[in-house]
C-alpha cells in the first residue's frame, strides 16, 4: 500500500509527463525483471540505505569493511537492476493530510481502465492498483480531515462515470510500512539483533500523529522535495545549483524537511527483482478483543510488507509478497490459518499498479480548510461559490 515514496526510475511531473502502468510490485518501466542474486554485502548495504538513503559511500564502506569504490559499484548495481530505489517519500500527516483512506472500487464491465485513468488524475489519490477478486481497483487517498473525506467520497468519486460500487476503510494506525520491508532477508535466518518496530519506523511519522498543517511549505521546499523524490542521493551542491540558493541553504532545508518528518530519504526494496513478484492484499477480520495480538503476529511474518488497522468491514489489512502462486497458497492456507483469533480473510491479487504512493506530489495538493457547519439557528442559504480554478500542469 505504503504505501510509500520514492527516483531513479520514476516519472515525475515536470520531468516526464508519462507514468507507465506496471505489473505487481515492479517499478515503472521495469516489468519482467530477472531475479537479482543478493549476497551478504548487498544485504548489509541495503539495510544501511533503508535507514538513511543519503549515507556517504565512505561511511558505508567503513561500516561494512570494504573500499569506497566497491560500495559505489554495489549501490549502482542495486539501483540499475531495480532491486532498490533511493528517494524521498512524502509523509502526508505533517504537510496537512492526516486522514488516510483505502477505497475499493467496482467498475462497470468494460470500463475498468477508463475509471482508473480518472482516479489516477485526482490529486488526493496517492496509490492505485488493479485487482483480481471482489473489487476491480484499490486506491489510497490522503485528506486534510474527515470533512474532506466526506467530500471526496460523495462529490469527487460521485462524478466519476463508470463506478458501480465503492467500499471505504479508514486507516487508524499503520503497524508495518512497505518501504521498510526487509525483503532481502526473507527466507534467511533471523538476525541475532533484530530491529524493533520502533527502530524500524523511527524515520517516519505515523499518520495522524502530527496536527493538521503542522508544516507550512514554500516554493523552495516543494522544488527540493521534487528533486529528492527523483533522486534521493543528489548532493546539496546539485540541489543548490538547480534551485538557485546556496549549498548551506539547501542543506538546511533538507535537514528541516527530514527532521519534522515531512520526508524520509531511504532505499526501498522492490520485490519483483529480488524474487517476490506475487503481490497480494488480505483483509482480516478478528475475534473481538484480539486485534492487537493478531496484528503483532501478522506483522512479524517476513512476507508481510504492510499492515494497517482499519475502521470498516475488516479489522486489519496486510500486503504480502510471495515468490509464486504456490507460495501464496501456502501463506493463505498455512501461515494465516495458524494465527489464533482470525475469523475471516479475503484476498485480492494485485495485477497491475497504476500509481505509486512514492510518486504522490502531496506537497502540491491544495490544502483548503473544510467549511464549518453553521451553528443551529444560523443556517441560511449561501450564495453559489465561484468556480475553483483548475491547476495548470507544468511544462
Amino acid at each position: 500500500m505504503e504505501s510509500a515514496a520514492k527516483l531513479y526510475f520514476v516519472s515525475v511531473r515536470g520531468m516526464d509527463d508519462t507514468l507507465p502502468e506496471t505489473t505487481g510490485g515492479a517499478l515503472p518501466g521495469h516489468n519482467g525483471f530477472a531475479t537479482v542474486a543478493l549476497d551478504d554485502l548487498d544485504r548489509r548495504i541495503m539495510k544501511m540505505l533503508r535507514h538513511d538513503g543519503r549515507l556517504a559511500y565512505a561511511e558505508i564502506a567503513r561500516a561494512v569493511g570494504v573500499s569506497k569504490p566497491t560500495v559505489r559499484k554495489r549501490v549502482d548495481r542495486l539501483v540499475q537492476t531495480g532491486a532498490i530505489v533511493i528517494m524521498a517519500r512524502v509523509n502526508p500527516a505533517p504537510i496537512g493530510f492526516p486522514v488516510d483512506a483505502l477505497i475499493c472500487v467496482r467498475a462497470v464491465r468494460g470500463r475498468i481502465k477508463e475509471v482508473a485513468a480518472k482516479l489516477v488524475e485526482m490529486e488526493n489519490v496517492a496509490y492505485l492498483a488493479y485487482l483480481a477478486g471482489s473489487y476491480d481497483i484499490m486506491i489510497e487517498a490522503f485528506l486534510p480531515d474527515t470533512e474532506g473525506l466526506f467530500r471526496f467520497l460523495n462529490e469527487a468519486l460521485a462524478e466519476v462515470d463508470g463506478i458501480s460500487y465503492t467500499e471505504t476503510w479508514h486507516v487508524l494506525r499503520t503497524e508495518k510500512f512497505f518501504y521498510n520491508w526487509e525483503g532481502e532477508d526473507v527466507g534467511r535466518e533471523p538476525s541475532s539483533t533484530p530491529v524493533s518496530a520502533s527502530q524500524r519506523d523511527e524515520a517516519i511519522v505515523r499518520q495522524g500523529s502530527m496536527p493538521h498543517g503542522t508544516l507550512v511549505l514554500d516554493d523552495l521546499d516543494r522544488r527540493i522535495m521534487k528533486m529528492l523524490r527523483h533522486d534521493g542521493r543528489l548532493s546539496y551542491a546539485e540541489i543548490a545549483r538547480a534551485v538557485g540558493v546556496s549549498e548551506p541553504t539547501a542543506r538546511k532545508r533538507v535537514d528541516r524537511l527530514v527532521h519534522v518528518g515531512a520526508i524520509a530519504i531511504m532505499a526501498r526494496v522492490n520485490p519483483t527483482p529480488i524474487g517476490f513478484p506475487i503481490n497480494a492484499y488480505v483483509g482480516v477480520r478478528v475475534a473481538r478483543g484480539q486485534v492487537r495480538e493478531v496484528g503483532r503476529k501478522l506483522a512479524e511474518m517476513e512476507n508481510v510488507a504492510y499492515l494497517a488497522y482499519l475502521a470498516g468491514s475488516f479489522d486489519i489489512l496486510i500486503q504480502a509478497f510471495l515468490p509464486d502462486t504456490d507460495g501464496l497458497f501456502t501463506f493463505l492456507n498455512e501461515s494465516l490459518e495458524g494465527v489464533d483469533g482470525i475469523t475471516h480473510t479475503e484476498t485480492w491479487h494485485v495485477l497491475r499498479t497504476g500509481k505509486f504512493f512514492y510518486n504522490w506530489e502531496g506537497e502540491d495538493v491544495r490544502l483548503e480548510p473544510s467549511p464549518k457547519a453553521p451553528a443551529a439557528g444560523q443556517r441560511r442559504r449561501q450564495p453559489a461559490a465561484a468556480p475553483r480554478p483548475v491547476r495548470e500542469e507544468r511544462p
